[in-house]
């Protein structure tokens, strides 16, 4: 794994715990967290991608395949 993004994983260690009274500080460090790791796709998009079918692009099956991992 690359040095750098083992140091972004690392981070997760030190995450911010959620206490009732730190929101704003708790949720940026976990939509940072959740974006580094590419699990942030549902929570940056409106709505889900639309299903595949035959006729879908190589990157409309890569969006459909991110959003579902991201769940």
């Amino acid at each position: 794994m690359d040095p750098v993004a083992t140091n972004m994983f690392a981070l997760g260690n030190a995450m911010t715990k959620f206490n009732g009274l730190n929101y704003a500080d708790w949720s940026e460090k976990i939509q940072f967290q959740l974006g580094v790791m590419n699990l942030d796709m549902a929570l940056i998009m409106d709505e889900k991608p639309a299903a595949i079918t035959e006729d879908s692009t190589e990157d409309e099956k890569a969006l459909l395949e991110d959003w579902e991992r991201c769940l």
